[in-house]
């Protein structure tokens, strides 16, 4: 399980920076400013959280980030209810080393780091919540949408996750089936868009010619559509 997903690290950039949002917060030291994620380096190796503000080119690290609590994003954070939240690819207390992933909050007032759900491949902690998540999370309503790469009950395939960070409580929505069953397709990389109340995503392989699926899905109804099938 752990050599299948290592063979796709080489699909990725070797160090992958992702430039987020406009962080408005109410202190006056995190106004206009953009923040972003390496996927490496820091002091740790594993990544770090920054900020850059634009108009005086100034770059700040404000977060090394750490095995025990999310290492090796390959998403953005996302500004919801005046924080940041963001995934890990890996880190975490759960699963195989180098564990599973977690899903974070930053406190930009307090300037505090924090990791509040550990992902789970089921290996360890039973049920499964997906893992290795590689894109960013997305938000509708009250709550917060993301998909894992990998993981879930069919194991390999991946997952459509409903996140409410007010109370940590995180949900399945759908668990892809591959090249057959009701949710085509297997592997989801990138981030869910929200466009007219649904959300899309893409898949990398699975859907019926095994090469990938656009899909749509509705976090209100849960109904999952497959839209195209990709072609050599």
């Amino acid at each position: 399980m752990m050599t299948n997903v290592a063979k796709r690290k080489h699909l990725l950039p070797k160090y992958l920076i992702l430039f987020l949002v406009l962080f408005t917060s109410r202190a006056n030291s995190q106004v206009n400013q953009l923040w972003g994620l390496t996927s490496q380096g820091g002091a740790n190796s594993n990544g770090v959280l920054f900020s850059y503000l634009v108009s005086t080119n100034t770059f700040t690290n404000r977060k090394d980030l750490v095995t025990g609590t999310g290492t090796n994003p390959y998403g953005a954070v996302v500004l919801f209810n005046n924080k940041l939240y963001g995934t890990t690819r890996q880190g975490g207390v759960n699963g195989f080393a180098p564990y599973d992933g977690t899903l974070f909050e930053w406190d930009g007032e307090l300037s505090k780091y924090t990791d509040k759900k550990d992902l789970n491949s089921g290996n360890i902690l039973p049920p499964p919540t997906g893992y290795y998540p590689t894109g960013s999370l997305a938000a509708f309503g009250t709550k917060l949408y993301g998909t894992t790469t990998v993981g879930g009950n069919f194991f390999t395939n991946g997952v459509i996750f409903e996140w409410d960070p007010a109370t940590n409580i995180y949900t399945i929505k759908k668990e892809f089936t591959n090249n057959s069953g009701a949710v085509l397709g297997k592997n989801p990389y990138g981030s869910l868009v929200l466009y007219n109340n649904k959300f899309y995503g893409m898949t990398r392989v699975g859907g019926v010619n095994s090469l990938g699926v656009i899909f749509a899905w509705d976090p209100v109804t849960n109904i999952y559509n497959n839209l195209y099938n990709f072609t050599a």
